[in-house]
Parts: structure tokens; C-alpha cells; sequence
């Protein structure tokens, strides 16, 4: 789902409307996507309104609307008009969606897969989501094959949970692990974190 403005939106095409006002403007969501300016707005279409304070921005010649402060689950859609710039917050939960795919491909895995479980895992951990669940699949993945990825993930989750020798032993741990395998495993990441826990 999205919220924009704070506010849940479903999937579709929508007017976008302002009302400027002096101390704040009024964002309008409309539900006649075919408006020809302002003209022909009928507020009764209005799926739903809300207020944004303006901010003194640097000046520029057309009314402009671009996507700003971007992160993986939100944005902000910026008008800038004049010395002017209208900040919208918009929201995706990423989470949710990210969640389901990491379980659906779990129960799909076969049983010595623990790269699938790793890569849910790792995903919980960076972004401090359903940690108990993830926590869980990591265990599992660890049971089933202890590799560079799986012990990368566990040396973060115990620095995480501060418990910073552990993290160090694993990390080394998963270095060697790492440099001893057949395949060609990149430790690079791993060994700069390494340096980084044992300088703090």
C-alpha cells in the first residue's frame, strides 16, 4: 500500500491539485484524472485533501515537481515554484511485500538451500524488520551450512545486539570460511567491517 500525505492511497490515476493559501496550501487528491487545469474541478471528486506548510527554497524560473529524499520506502514530491517548495511525503511499504516473497521462497526451497534463508535473514537484519522470524531462518541456515554469507550475517547480528567479540570471532571465522572455499567468495565487505569493529 501507499500513503501520500499520510494518507492510504490505492492504486490508480488521480488529479493533483494545490490551493495555495499564506502561511499553507492545501494538497488535493482528485478522482477526475482527465481535468483540464482547474477549470473543470468539481470538490465533491475530492477523494481527499490535507495542508503542507511551504518552505523558502531556492528560486527558480518554472514550476517544477520532482522526487526528493529518496530511500527504499519513501520519498517526498516537491513542487518548487518561484522561492517556494511544497513538500509531499510519500510512503510504500516495502516491507510487507519483501516479507511475503522471502517466506514464499523459503517453503519453496529445497532442504539444503540455506542461501534463500540467509538472504531473508540478512533482509530482516538490515531493515529492522521481523527480527525474531529472521533470526530464526538464520539459525536454520547456519544448521544447515556454515558459508562466508550466513556467518557475515550472524557477526552483524551480534554486533547489532552489541556484543562485539562475538562479532569480531565470527567475522574472522567467516573470512577464513570465505577464503578456504572452492568457489570465489568476495570477503572484501567482511574485512572492512572487521576493521571498523576493531578500531572502535
Amino acid at each position: 500500500s501507499i500513503q501520500f500525505g499520510g494518507q492510504k492511497l490505492a492504486a490508480g490515476t488521480y488529479a493533483l491539485l494545490t490551493i495555495p493559501g499564506k502561511d499553507e496550501w492545501t494538497v488535493v487528491l482528485n478522482t477526475e484524472k482527465d481535468l483540464w487545469g482547474a477549470f473543470e474541478y468539481k470538490p465533491e471528486k475530492d477523494l481527499f485533501r490535507f495542508k503542507v506548510k511551504p518552505t523558502v527554497a531556492e528560486p527558480v524560473e518554472w514550476m517544477r515537481f520532482s522526487f526528493e529524499n529518496l530511500t527504499p520506502n519513501s520519498a517526498d514530491l516537491v513542487l518548487r515554484w518561484e522561492k517556494l517548495a511544497i513538500a509531499v511525503p510519500i510512503a510504500v511499504d516495502v516491507n510487507t511485500k519483501a516479507l511475503a516473497a522471502a517466506r514464499a521462497a523459503i517453503a519453496a526451497a529445497k532442504p539444503d538451500d540455506w542461501r534463500t534463508l540467509n538472504q531473508a535473514a540478512s533482509y530482516c537484519l538490515t531493515n529492522n524488520v521481523a527480527l525474531e522470524e529472521g533470526k530464526a531462518w538464520l539459525d536454520k541456515s547456519l544448521a544447515i551450512q556454515q558459508a562466508h554469507g550466513n556467518l557475515n550475517t550472524l557477526a552483524r547480528w551480534q554486533m547489532k545486539d552489541g556484543r562485539k567479540q562475538e562479532a569480531i570471532a565470527t567475522a574472522e571465522k567467516a573470512i577464513a570460511t570465505g577464503k578456504a572455499s572452492k568457489d570465489k567468495v568476495d570477503t572484501a565487505q567482511t574485512e572492512k567491517l572487521l576493521a571498523e569493529w576493531k578500531a572502535k
